[in-house]
């Protein structure tokens, strides 16, 4: 990518950062355009909000903790959304993204819905792809299984072993 992401920051984490202002005004769909100078938020060919690469490096200083994943309703926060969308989009190579997203409504806690152009015009994520990484995600953070409880007293003299 030759964008001027700061060296602390990742696309993850920015557009993290932009879903979170985004939570806050109850937003239900937008279109977001990523490039060089940085992410453009609007709404029907309109800009409401521009954010530079630099600007959003204080702001992504905040990540969403490994709970905000396993909550069900995770889809529908734009946070939790963007996040993933540029956890899935770092690993490309394109110049340019356009992104027409929507978050999941409490009715629908999956429906979300995605689609991601390049700079091509190819799609290059959906939201089918966004709800694999989020399971994935949940998978790798998930707290490991309790270990089996020892065996109960009770039960050593029905196997024949001797009570201490």
């Amino acid at each position: 990518m030759a964008w001027a992401l700061p060296a602390d920051l990742t696309l993850e984490e920015a557009l993290q950062a932009v879903g979170a202002e985004l939570d806050e005004h109850l937003v239900s769909d937008l279109e977001l355009t990523l490039d060089s100078s940085g992410i453009l938020v609007g709404r029907g060919g309109y800009t409401f909000r521009q954010y530079k690469w630099g600007q959003l490096a204080p702001a992504a200083g905040t990540r969403l903790p490994p709970e905000a994943y396993h909550d069900p309703a995770a889809l529908t926060r734009w946070a939790v959304l963007l996040g993933l969308i540029g956890h899935c989009l770092a690993p490309l190579r394109a110049q340019h993204y356009s992104i027409a997203a929507a978050v999941a409504r409490a009715e629908d806690l999956s429906g979300c819905q995605v689609e991601v152009r390049s700079d091509t015009g190819a799609v290059v994520l959906t939201a089918e792809l966004v709800r694999e990484a989020l399971l994935r995600r949940r998978l790798r953070s998930s707290p490991p299984p309790a270990p089996a409880s020892p065996p109960r007293r009770g039960w050593a003299w029905w196997r024949g072993a001797r009570l201490a």
